[in-house]
């Protein structure tokens, strides 16, 4: 058999199995879509069942021992470090990673001007570009304020700083910016910021391996722009590391958001004492759904796929990991459909993200218990990817094709698993390797 002959033999026998593989995913996603099919009087007892059963589940979760402290209050001068020492005591974090390399401060910016030379700090600008940036930046966000838009409250320099739009919450509460923090209720929303973008993302930037690489895609190199006194957003080779970023983003949207959102959550909750937790209920999302309003018969039909994909994501059957990334893909087509997108953000008050990514990590403190969701997450993005060495699409049809390199499939499979002892997180570690086929980091292996 000549070369040629072999190579075509190679490929006919991959696209053979390839195609084995997707029918298998099609027949199982349609066997998920009868199960629970509202047009049917099984299909709608299944669905009801499985809300129950969920709803049960997390009541029984509830009724756990959870591990308190006095409220700290959040007028304290020192609360933003003791917030650090609450997530590593808590959590026992100093079992597996050095609480030194996390000690990094969180600054309370009481200028615009202080906040977005922070912001700006690893964008390759020389030092007049620099300047004009951050003047640009504050016009818009005190124009963007006015007109009632979005306006970002805080950013996680990973191993620099953990820095707060201390402008806005004065802007906000019609203070000066440092009297927000003497006010206890409005301390304590500064408070969550922080503890969303340094313990949320700050958290596995720097100890998840997709979190470094994000890093590494997203970090510009102020010594070459500065260099040639121009910015590098005009060079194509910038302009493709972004492209992967984005696309590396927006496979893990579900663990990033989600894990920031279930940690404000949990600390706010259990530190703070100011709101109740889970911030977001499986019938948030739920409901939210099923009053999404369609015009057409097209929109009918994709609500009901939104239907299935939720249902089946959090209930207790476990499906085959090509499966779960279908369903989740279901929801990242949301933003294509604009109607929904933004009746959704709408109701929940946040991106879809923030909630069905919570409602991921609640399902993991449902089944695993709460000291395995920072280390669920980890687990979900301990993905090893040379970024600079594979091309883009090949790194697009790899994230969209192979669950085990999409950190959001990941971490719903992860979700399914039942723990034997709650809140064991080597048996977590060793049901990933196990059950799942996801190789997990040599600490979890080593007797603590």
């Amino acid at each position: 058999m000549s070369f040629e002959e072999k190579m075509y033999a190679y490929r006919l026998k991959a696209y053979q199995i390839q195609a084995a593989i997707q029918s298998k995913k099609d027949q199982t996603i349609d066997r998920v879509r009868h199960f629970y099919d509202s047009d049917s009087p099984n299909g709608q007892e299944n669905y009801r069942k499985a809300w129950l059963d969920l709803h049960l589940l997390a009541e029984n979760a509830q009724l756990r021992p959870t591990l308190m402290q006095a409220r700290i209050e959040v007028t304290d001068e020192d609360q933003f470090t003791k917030i650090d020492k609450f997530f590593f005591y808590t959590f026992c974090m100093s079992k597996y990673f050095q609480v030194k390399d996390f000690s990094y401060p969180i600054i309370y910016c009481e200028t615009l001007e202080e906040f977005f030379e922070a912001y700006t700090s690893d964008l390759s600008l020389s030092r007049t570009g620099r300047g004009g940036k951050i003047d640009k930046l504050v016009k818009e966000c005190e124009q963007n304020f006015k007109l009632g838009k979005s306006v970002i409250q805080g950013v996680d320099i990973s191993g620099v700083g953990c820095y707060l739009n201390g402008w806005l919450f004065g802007a906000k509460f019609n203070l000066v910016p440092k009297a927000v923090l003497k006010i206890p209720e409005f301390a304590e929303k500064v408070a969550e910021v922080a503890i969303h973008e340094k313990i949320g993302h700050g958290f596995l930037t720097m100890y998840s391996t997709l979190g470094q690489t994000l890093n590494a895609l997203g970090t510009r190199n102020v010594n070459d722009a500065e260099q040639f006194s121009r910015e590098v957003y005009t060079d194509p080779l910038h302009s493709l590391r972004q492209k992967k970023y984005d696309a590396l983003l927006v496979s893990s949207w579900y663990q990033q958001e989600g894990w920031a959102t279930w940690i404000e959550s949990y600390i706010s909750s259990y530190y703070y004492k100011n709101i109740s937790h889970p911030k977001y209920q499986f019938e948030t999302l739920k409901n939210a759904i099923e009053a999404l309003q369609t015009k057409n018969k097209e929109e009918q039909e994709f609500k009901q796929e939104l239907v299935v994909a939720l249902v089946a994501l959090l209930d207790d059957i476990t499906y085959p990991p090509e499966v779960l990334l279908k369903l989740l893909d279901v929801f990242k087509q949301i933003p294509l459909t604009f109607n929904f997108n933004e009746q959704l953000t709408k109701t929940l008050k946040q991106p879809l993200q923030y909630v069905l990514g919570q409602l991921l990590m609640l399902k993991v403190e449902i089944n695993a218990g709460m000291q395995c969701v920072p280390h669920a997450a980890l687990l979900a993005g301990n993905i090893k990817l040379d970024a600079n060495e594979i091309g883009l699409e090949d790194l697009k049809v790899l994230l969209n094709t192979e669950p085990r390199s999409n950190t959001d499939a990941r971490l719903a499979m992860i979700s399914k698993i039942k723990l034997t002892h709650i809140d064991d997180v080597m048996e977590l570690a060793s049901r990933c390797e196990e059950d799942l086929s996801i190789p997990v980091p040599i600490m979890y292996k080593q007797s603590k």
